[in-house]
C-alpha cells in the first residue's frame, strides 16, 4: 500500500520543490493585503467615533467648522454643515447662513436633508430683506412638496413675504387655504394666530406693525443622528433654525 502511494507524494514534493517559493510569496502577499484592509477598516471605525463624539460635543460654530473639515468622510461632516448654518443664523449672520445652506446643497446634491438646506436658504434671503426672490423659491417649494414636512414652514414664509410685498390678500389666501385643506396638521393654530394677526394688520393699515421676521431656532427639524461611538440612528438633534413666525 504505501509502495503505491510513492509516486504521488514525490510528484507533491517535486510541485513544492518547483512552485514552494511563489506560492510562499502569494500567501505572504494575501496576508499584506488582509492585514492592510483591517487595519484601513479599524481606521474608518475610530474616525467615525471620533466624529460622532466631537460631533455631540460641539457647543459653537467652530467646534462644528472642524467636524466638516476634518472628518469630511463622514456621515457627520455634512450634518455639521447644517449645524452649522443654523448657528449662524441664529448670531444673525445671514450671508454666512446662506453661504453654508448653499454650499451643502451643492456639495451634497442627493442628501436626504437637502431639502433643509433648501428651504434654509430661503429664509436667509427673506431675513437679508430679498423677499421677492424669496416668496418665489418659497411658492416653488410649496408647490413641489405638497406632502413635505417642510411644506407649512415654506408656506409660512411665503405668506410673510407676500405680505412684505404689499400683497396682503394673497398671504391671507394662503392662510384660509391651508386651514380649510389641512384641518389635522399640527400646524393649524400657527396658521390661524398668522391670519388673525394678518387681519389685524389689514383692518388698521395706518398701525400696521413690521412683519416678523424668522425667528432663530424657533421651528425644529430632528434629525437622525447616531450618538456617541454607536452608528445606529437612535438619536435625535435639532439642525434647523427655522422660524414659525
Amino acid at each position: 500500500i504505501f509502495s503505491a502511494e510513492l509516486p504521488e507524494l514525490e510528484t507533491i514534493k517535486d510541485f513544492f520543490q518547483e512552485y514552494g517559493n511563489t506560492l510562499a510569496y502569494g500567501l505572504a502577499a494575501v496576508l499584506i493585503a488582509v492585514l492592510v484592509v483591517s487595519g484601513w477598516q479599524a481606521h474608518q471605525k475610530s474616525k467615525l467615533r471620533q466624529a460622532a463624539d466631537k460631533f455631540w460635543a460641539a457647543r459653537n460654530v467652530q467646534d462644528l467648522e472642524i467636524i466638516s473639515e476634518d472628518f469630511s468622510r463622514t456621515p457627520y461632516a455634512p450634518l455639521a454643515m447644517l449645524a452649522s448654518a443654523k448657528e449662524y443664523f441664529n448670531l444673525g449672520k445671514y450671508s454666512q447662513a446662506l453661504k453654508k445652506y448653499s454650499d451643502f446643497q451643492i456639495q451634497n446634491p442627493t442628501h436626504h436633508m437637502v431639502d433643509v438646506a433648501r428651504v434654509g436658504e430661503l429664509h436667509c434671503r427673506e431675513a437679508m430683506g430679498q423677499a421677492a426672490e424669496a416668496c418665489e423659491g418659497f411658492k416653488a417649494f410649496v408647490a413641489r412638496n405638497a406632502d413635505h414636512y417642510l411644506m407649512p414652514q415654506a408656506l409660512l414664509g411665503e405668506a410673510r413675504c407676500l405680505e412684505v410685498l404689499s400683497r396682503p390678500q394673497e398671504s391671507k389666501a394662503l392662510y384660509e387655504e391651508f386651514i380649510s385643506t389641512h384641518t389635522n396638521s399640527r400646524w393649524m393654530p400657527k396658521m390661524k394666530e398668522n391670519l388673525k394677526l394678518l387681519t389685524r394688520r389689514m383692518e388698521k393699515p395706518a398701525v400696521t406693525a413690521a412683519v416678523p421676521m424668522p425667528a432663530a431656532a424657533a421651528t425644529s427639524v430632528a434629525l437622525p443622528i447616531p450618538a456617541p461611538t454607536n452608528v445606529t440612528p437612535s438619536a435625535m438633534i435639532d439642525l434647523s433654525g427655522f422660524q414659525t413666525k
